[in-house]
């Protein structure tokens, strides 16, 4: 039986400045099932583009249900 020793290290986590958040409307609503048609994605200075996705397919279908979802990358350093 072989013996392993692991070392913990604290790490930090932080949004990768050189990367752009990501985000993007999926609509989860419909008569019997969930419509499911997504948005484009959108980068963060475009909220009120995606806002206007979501109006519009309110408008043209009915439908007021909505998931949002954010996207971004991270980078994890140790503490030292």
């Amino acid at each position: 039986m072989t013996r392993r020793i692991f070392r913990f290290v604290d790490y930090r986590v932080d949004p990768d400045p050189l990367a752009a958040l990501v985000m993007q409307a999926k609509c989860i609503s419909g008569d019997e099932a969930d419509c499911g048609e997504k948005s484009p994605e959108f980068s963060e200075d475009q909220q009120q583009d995606m806002t206007r996705w979501i109006a519009k397919h309110r408008a043209e279908k009915g439908h007021g249900r909505f998931e949002e979802t954010y996207r971004r990358i991270v980078v994890a350093t140790a503490k030292l």
